[in-house]
């Protein structure tokens, strides 16, 4: 929702800048800090592994900037947003796949 109303809002290099550091987020996220012991030490709750996974909100934010920054026709925006959510899903359905 927070990516879907400041899509709206804001002004388009505003919106690219903050995809951008997502992004960013995201890369070094997933290369440093997942799956790793140091997010447990940081967060030390029992469900360190649902609560240190920042992937999926990050993604869910993208999915709303990209609702706003891709063309018009609702086919070439399903075309990218899609396989976004469908990588979401996966990346919930993961660690009880096993």
């Amino acid at each position: 929702m927070l990516g879907l109303r400041a899509g709206r809002c804001w002004p388009r290099r505003r919106t690219i800048l903050v995809v951008a550091i997502t992004v960013t987020f995201m890369l070094l996220f997933g290369t440093l800090l997942l799956d790793s012991v140091w997010m447990i030490r940081l967060l030390p709750v029992s469900n360190a592994i649902v609560v240190a996974n920042w992937q999926l909100p990050a993604t869910g934010l993208l999915i709303g900037f990209d609702w706003h920054l891709l063309p018009r026709p609702v086919w070439r925006r399903c075309l990218l947003i899609v396989p976004s959510g469908g990588d979401r899903d996966l990346a919930i359905l993961r660690p009880s796949l096993g």
